[in-house]
């Protein structure tokens, strides 16, 4: 039964990357109210940064931006962070 949940879970997880793979900006624009990071995120960044190490294991999440046609992949993002 276990597996059988395992399995659900990856399949579930698949279907939603792809089916977010195929949305455009223009409807995302509409739930920028949803996704829009909160002001105590924008203001208290380091404090993610700092106790959750975020930084340190970001790379060992699998990327699976390539697996779409339209994916698009974790290392051709631009960060937004301020050097």
């Amino acid at each position: 039964m276990i597996l059988l949940f395992i399995l659900y879970w990856i399949i579930v997880q698949i279907g939603i990357a792809w089916w977010s793979s195929k949305w455009n900006i223009s409807f995302l624009i509409h739930f920028d109210w949803l996704i829009a990071s909160s002001p105590f995120e924008l203001h208290h960044k380091h404090l993610y940064e700092k106790y959750l190490s975020i930084h340190k294991w970001k790379s060992r999440i699998p990327d699976a931006g390539g697996l779409f046609i339209k994916g698009t992949k974790k290392k051709s993002l631009v960060s937004t962070k301020k050097r």
